[in-house]
């Protein structure tokens, strides 16, 4: 139902939550990174196409939002184009799956717009990468 409730509003930074899931993964202690008895796992999600690369002040303002912030509209809805931008999603997730090996970056598509090609790309293998442009199908992916 959540799923189903969501509404597109046209804009879709994919760079930023990468970003910052990549940075609290790095800063989280809770474990031994190190071990190969444990894996340290993205899951990116998104119902569209990279569309809006961050500038120096959304960046600057979601890097100081709490987590009841982020939970909520209060996130800066500033963004510029880039034609690169694609490109620099890819290395981020190269660098990131193959900074160790127990590295895993799981993606989901989860509507009709959803950018496949990056996505697939962007997951650690054909089994991490999941369409799912309707709700039945999201929950069939879990």
């Amino acid at each position: 139902q959540l799923v189903e409730s969501l509404e597109s509003r046209g804009q879709t930074n994919i760079i930023t939550p990468l970003q910052q899931a990549i940075r609290a993964l790095h800063a989280y202690k809770g474990f031994d990174a190190k071990s190969p008895s444990h894996s340290e796992i993205i899951v990116l999600m998104t119902d569209g196409q990279h569309n809006c690369d961050p500038t120096e002040e959304s960046e600057a303002a979601m890097a100081n939002l709490t987590d009841e912030q982020i939970q909520t509209d209060a996130v800066p809805d500033y963004c510029r184009h880039n034609s690169k931008s694609k490109m620099r999603i890819a290395d981020l997730c190269e660098t990131f799956k193959k900074d160790r090996k127990n590295h895993i970056l799981i993606t989901i598509g989860f509507t009709s717009k959803a950018d496949q090609a990056l996505l697939s790309r962007c997951a650690s293998s054909k089994q991490f990468f999941y369409f799912a442009p309707d709700a039945r199908t999201l929950q069939e992916a879990y």
